[in-house]
């Protein structure tokens, strides 16, 4: 049996994995998007930021949420918004912690990733 933060790291980086055969450009502003996705979070709310990112991001920072709300086992990202808006308080703190849980895979796992395809250690160490 899988911790939960097994399978958000199993799920991470096979959808991390899965990105490689973007070209360069995608990858960079995906990349950008798991890098500052977590602060947009804590500054704007969730439900905000997803809303943010979905309405005026392209499509690498849109397939990035795409991946997070599939990793937390939603359908699609209208799905895990809708979520963030109707929750409950309570369940909408521990729908963020997730989210955020999520994100911290997703940022290891593009720097690593992405890093070897550079042949740079970016990533690797801190």
């Amino acid at each position: 049996m899988k911790t939960r933060e097994q399978e958000w790291a199993q799920s991470a980086y096979d959808k991390v994995r899965h990105r490689q055969k973007e070209d360069r450009s995608w990858k960079d502003k995906y990349v950008s998007q798991v890098k500052g996705f977590p602060q947009l979070v804590k500054t704007s709310g969730l439900a905000q930021a997803i809303a943010f990112v979905d309405s005026r991001g392209e499509e690498p920072q849109r397939a990035f949420l795409h991946d997070v709300a599939a990793t937390l086992g939603y359908e699609s990202v209208e799905a895990l918004e809708e979520r963030a808006r109707k929750a409950p308080l309570a369940d909408y703190i521990h729908l963020t912690r997730q989210v955020l849980g999520v994100a911290q895979w997703y940022r290891r796992y593009a720097d690593i990733i992405f890093a070897d395809e550079k042949g740079d250690q970016r990533g690797v160490g801190g």
